[in-house]
Order: C-alpha cells, then structure tokens, then sequence
C-alpha cells in the first residue's frame, strides 16, 4: 500500500500497464474518526496528486459516505480536482456511519497513455464517460436514476432504458455491458420487483440463451444503498419524487472479438438465474491495459441458492470470502491480482467481525454498512481483479 503525501488516510494504488497503456485502480480510506472536512480533504487532494503525477484522466469513480458528508464532500472534491473534474459527477452512495466515521473510501479506476476520456452527457438521461481506443469503445455511466418515473418499478424500469439510450448513443447496446452495480435505498421492500423488472428487461433483449451457458447477463451487485443526492449538482427531488434507487454501468464493445467473457456459473455457486436473479457470477472483460476479471456481489448463498449460516456473521462472512476466491480462481485471475473491492456489512457489529477476519488480506476494500439482497443475510462481497496487477 502507499499513504501519498504521508497524510493519515490510506490511499491504495495497484497498477496494470501493457505498452503506453496504464490503468489506475485507486481506493482511498479515510482516517477512522477524522472529521468529515479532514476526511474529504486528504481524499480528494491525495488523488488528484496520483492523477497528476501519471497524467492519468478519471473513468470511473464512487464516494461512499453518510448523506451529510457527501454534500459536505462535494465542494471540497471539486476544489481539489481543478481540471481533472470534467463535469461528470462520481456516483454518490449514502449509509450509516461505520467504522471510518461519515466518509467511507473513494474508488477511483483511472486511465493514462490512450487518450483523455470523453464526457458523455445528455441532461434527460444522464451521464459517464466514454474512452475511443483504437476500434474498442469504453463506456461508464454513473448513477443513472429516474426519479420522475414514480414508484420504484417504473424507476428501475426507466434507469435501465436510460442506461441503454446512453450506451447506445455511444455506439453500442446491451450486449456490449460487462458489468452494472445497482443500489436500491430499500431492499428488503423492493428487491423481489427490481429482480422481475431486471429479468424482463434482459429477456426482452434476449440476453438469455437456451441454456445456462448461453447468456450475456452482466456481472452485477445489487445492495440496499440510497443514491446520494447532492444539491445543487444533483436536484433533490424531480417533480416531487426521491431517488428510490440508481445503477452504474461498464461497457465493452468494438474491435475484432467480443470483448467480455460472461461466468454465469463460477465458484461454489450455481447459476442465480436458478432463484431468480438475472446476473452472472462473474465476467472478464479486456481493458486499454489488459484484462479486468469482475467478481459480482456475492453472499452465504448455498448451491441451492439457499441462505446460510442464519444468525452467524462469523461464518457468513469465512463461507462468502471462499466463495468470492472460488470465482477469482474460476475466471482465471489470483487472490493477489485484486484491484479494488466493496464489503458490505448490514450492522456495525457485522462491521466488526469482518474488520477481525480480513485483517491480513491485503485487498484495498471499502466497508461500509448497507442492507444485503436478504434479510437474513449479513454480509456481501464484491471485487474486481486484473491479472498482472502491481501495488504503486
């Protein structure tokens, strides 16, 4: 790990490159207990210090923090960035306090050497980032919402076609998405209607074949996380309704071969379409400077698809970092090519347990509290690996 600057948050750089190529994967946690300012501060001023001294541009990037201090945070990143803000907002994500206190990390994934990402933003849709390099195409899309759709159905509903007009305008479609990260501000009511809205939509698509092994399903996590709202860059409310849920997006598409490889099977799990959830176990994408292996969110989900260990956080949290590994084995990266990662813990006594277990594995991860697909389940994992991958 490197700590830029010798200031107390801990700022995690691991590194692919393959000829002028470099890929950035940069996580930042925050000094525990630090005040939000602080916090905010040594965050943002410590990547725009890596992003400067690599030439490097932002593809992709997620704030995680209680709903104060992502407003208190906003004008303090854009201070901080100068230039290297292109008016595309990071996807904001709101939760209880934890462990860190009210700002949980920073993921930045960064590109230098192939040119600067280009913004793409239509004001009805939405907005991210495209990168053009040679025939490839990349396209990130952050916090895609509808609030003005209504109730959280026909707003699930809409993010999808939103994020399919945006990926469209770019060039390609929904067979092109290697991965998507869906936040829902409450789970436990609304997951069962965002798995039926998900699998129409993917159905009407026909990203699902004859078989199991016949699919193109994304990579994906979905977890009980508000979007952030940040005013005036973001409006609180769109003709009197609040984000009930958002989703980020990476595409892949151009150039002579299919660019992603789907693993709607993978690990110690079987297929999630089996209990209704249209997602793949894991994907394999290729990037300007190699491959990225994305492991999706991934909990104590049995090969039934049955929860386990109810009540035990210590063995959900042991049986989900196995079946996390079992994929990265599985999509042919290793443990020690993990680039950035995300723990989701639904209590801070959860939060502990996990802080104990995964104190020796050398994984720059986020923690943050959120509630997971199941209200008896714990704890979720997600994490993304590229095989070659150094620390800076």
């Amino acid at each position: 790990m490197s700590d830029l600057a010798a200031t107390s948050a801990c700022i995690d750089t691991r590194v692919i490159r393959s000829g002028d190529a470099v890929e950035l994967y940069i996580t930042v946690l925050p000094a525990p207990g630090a005040p939000v300012v602080t916090q905010a501060k040594e965050a943002f001023s410590g990547i725009a210090r890596l992003l400067k001294a690599h030439e490097a541009c932002i593809l992709e990037e997620r704030v995680v923090g209680t709903a104060a201090a992502l407003q208190q945070a906003a004008p303090i990143r854009a201070s901080a960035y100068g230039s290297f803000d292109d008016g595309v907002p990071p996807t904001w994500l709101a939760v209880a306090p934890g462990f860190a206190g009210p700002l949980a990390g920073v993921q930045i994934h960064a590109v230098a050497g192939v040119g600067k990402p280009e913004p793409l933003v239509k004001k009805s849709l939405g907005s991210g980032r495209i990168l053009k390099v040679g025939e490839r195409k990349y396209v990130t899309l952050s916090q895609i919402q509808a609030p003005e759709a209504g109730e959280f159905g026909p707003q699930s509903k809409r993010a999808f076609e939103k994020a399919e007009e945006l990926v469209t305008l770019a060039g390609g479609d929904f067979y092109s998405i290697a991965r998507t990260w869906w936040f829902l501000k409450d789970i436990d009511r609304d997951y069962a209607e965002f798995n039926k809205v998900r699998r129409e939509f993917f159905l009407a698509r026909k990203l699902l074949g004859e078989c199991v092994g016949d699919t193109r399903l994304p990579a994906s996590t979905g977890i009980g996380i508000a979007p952030g709202v940040i005013e005036p860059v973001l409006k609180k409310k769109k003709n009197g309704k609040v984000p009930q849920c958002c989703v980020d997006i990476m595409a892949v598409f151009g150039g002579p071969q299919q660019a992603t490889k789907y693993y709607p099977v993978a690990g110690n799990q079987h297929s999630a379409f089996n209990y209704g959830s249209a997602f793949s176990r894991g994907a394999r994408a290729q990037m300007p400077a190699g491959e990225v292996g994305y492991i999706s969110g991934t909990a104590d989900i049995d090969t039934s698809g049955a929860s386990g260990h109810i009540g035990d956080p210590r063995a959900q949290i042991t049986e989900t970092l196995a079946n996390v590994k079992a994929v990265i084995k599985d999509i042919d990266c290793r443990d020690n090519e993990v680039v950035q990662g995300i723990a989701y813990c639904k209590t801070p006594e959860v939060e502990r347990v996990w802080n104990e277990l995964s104190a020796e594995l050398d994984w720059p991860i986020i923690t943050c509290i959120a509630d997971v697909c199941r209200p008896e389940l714990l704890f979720e994992l997600e994490a993304a690996a590229c095989p070659g991958a150094r620390s800076l």
